[in-house]
């Protein structure tokens, strides 16, 4: 076995047990006594209830961060429905601001000496640059779920406090423990070092912890949101459940080990 099951193994307390089961087996093929192999076919259900338990912790763990990313996802729907309401009444002030101005100013050029015209020409112009440049700043929104939230499955991520037990004490060992033999980090330290390096995710200073908060949906963190903050929660989400789901690796080869003795 690779390194990783074998501490998995190790993790489920199950070494021990295929060792018996190799020597029972072992025992069964010199002899055939009967006794040995129903000791063989008590020892083999063990181990197999050991890896269904581990494979329901995973379950467990992939639902609720499935669930955190439905959540994720309604919100950048209600944030982005928003926001295009916005820019749409944002594009409707532009046209008809700088289209009205736009008509003075021709029509009072052909009456009205200097400047009326151009002081109505800036004017038109100046909306039709400000109003679009106005658009581009970032919108909040009011959380439709302000006092529902709690923290997602970030929060024990990032050191925040958690209650839930999504997390089972195996699959929280999977996260701390080391990404590869040898590796001086973690699972959980890996992912926060991509987080920071391809993502640009930043976790010092103030404003980028109050940012953390908001993120994992800390209480009182969380009274409005942005399309830009739903969707990061949803990519980390996204990112925290495939390092999850590789824990099935794993599973898959202690399960072949076990079967192959």
């Amino acid at each position: 076995m690779s390194a990783p099951a074998l501490e998995l193994a190790e993790r489920l307390n199950v070494v021990n047990t295929m060792r018996s089961l190799q020597s029972k087996h072992q025992e069964y093929q010199l002899s055939g006594d009967q006794r040995s192999l129903l000791e063989t076919v008590v020892l083999r259900q063990k181990l197999m209830e050991a890896v269904q338990h581990a494979a329901i912790e995973v379950e467990e763990a992939v639902a609720a961060i499935d669930g955190d990313l439905a959540l994720a996802n309604m919100l950048l729907a209600y944030a982005s429905s928003k926001r295009d309401r916005s820019i749409m009444m944002t594009n409707i002030a532009t046209f008809v601001g700088s289209g009205t101005f736009g008509m003075l100013d021709a029509s009072t050029d052909i009456r009205l000496r200097s400047p009326t015209p151009q002081i109505l020409g800036i004017l038109g112009s100046s909306i039709a640059t400000g109003l679009p440049l106005f658009g581009l700043r970032r919108r909040d929104y009011q959380n439709p779920r302000q006092k529902k939230g709690e923290p997602n499955m970030l929060a024990p991520i990032f050191e925040r406090p958690f209650q839930s037990e999504s997390y089972d004490p195996l699959i929280w060992s999977y996260l701390e423990s080391a990404a590869a033999p040898g590796s001086n980090q973690t699972r959980r330290q890996q992912l926060l070092h991509r987080w920071e390096t391809l993502r640009g995710l930043d976790t010092t200073g103030s404003d980028a912890q109050n940012y953390i908060d908001a993120l994992v949906g800390m209480p009182g963190k969380e009274d409005r949101i942005s399309v830009e903050l739903v969707k990061t929660r949803a990519e980390l989400l996204y990112d925290l459940r495939s390092v999850v789901h590789l824990m099935y690796r794993d599973i898959s080869e202690l399960n072949t080990a076990i079967m192959a003795l």
